[in-house]
């Protein structure tokens, strides 16, 4: 397949120097690669994360999962929409098989698209999410709590990757959001490296998620957004904006075929592919 080559803009956030003290660890400065004596079950030797070509997949009770069906407990580290939206009966991330950035034998890439997930149109719109961590319950039909955070040491300089985004107008919106009626939707890739002293857990029902700038904790951040249709996979080069050199303890990459996801507002459609991530060190 014939892939975009440009390198699409970025927009990374590099935050104010946080006041926290160090961590006992010793830190990796970007660029570095990590020890390999330090590796744990997620992590290969070149320090990347498991699955993050995103060839693995197998279905449990109708759910897809971002891992083969013998992966260890340990390598479990891909969590993802499902667990919330097959409860009307619907995955809407799932694993691609034909249309990849990097083509062979076994390949896969991962599809996130954004749905109104329902019955006899009574539901509400979910966006396609995936990330680093794991779900944990879904609360009532207003939310759902997530646990976001792999247990990680090191400075990478950036995430690189391919995508492919196929942007709809934004059909569906709660009040809060009803100006953005009739825009084009915008899909996001977020990653973060911080030194809290357990997972993040996001509750989307009581509005309580990560906040980047205002979050102490974090050490670095960069967010992609990505509001333009692209026919093909486009190249990326997301680079990580450290306000420290404070030790992480936890890495986060989420994805969403959604912005507004969290706030039930998005395209119906819109649709993210992702595939062969990397972690650049």
């Amino acid at each position: 397949m014939r892939l975009s080559h440009h390198i699409l803009s970025i927009l990374a956030i590099s935050l104010a120097t946080g006041l926290l003290g160090s961590c006992h660890r010793t830190h990796e400065t970007p660029g570095d690669k990590p020890d390999i004596g330090e590796m744990t079950d997620f992590l290969d030797e070149d320090g990347q994360l498991y699955n993050s070509s995103f060839n693995d997949w197998c279905r449990i009770d109708k759910v897809w999962y971002a891992y083969a069906a013998d992966t260890t407990e340990g390598c479990r580290i891909w969590g993802s929409s499902n667990n919330g939206t097959i409860t009307l009966g619907e995955n809407n991330v799932t694993p691609e098989k034909d249309f990849l950035a990097v083509a062979g034998p076994d390949k896969a890439a991962a599809k996130l698209e954004t749905r109104f997930v329902g019955v006899l149109g009574i539901g509400k719109l979910a966006a396609g999410s995936l990330y680093t961590g794991s779900y944990l319950r879904t609360v009532g039909a207003s939310g759902a709590e997530l646990s976001w955070g792999l247990p990680y040491s090191y400075r990478p300089r950036a995430v690189q990757g391919y995508y492919c985004y196929r942007s709809k107008s934004i059909d569906r919106t709660d009040k809060a959001h009803s100006y953005l009626k009739g825009q084009p939707d915008t899909a996001t890739l977020q990653v973060v490296l911080a030194d809290w002293d357990t997972p993040f857990i996001v509750k989307s029902a009581e509005g309580i998620k990560i906040d980047p700038q205002g979050d102490p904790a974090i050490i670095g951040y960069a967010m992609l957004e990505i509001a333009q249709t692209t026919e093909d996979y486009c190249t990326f080069d997301l680079n990580i904006g450290y306000r420290s050199d404070r030790t992480p303890r936890y890495l986060v990459i989420a994805a969403s075929s959604s912005k507004y996801g969290d706030y039930f507002t998005g395209g119906t459609g819109s649709t993210l592919w992702m595939d062969e991530l990397r972690l650049c060190y």
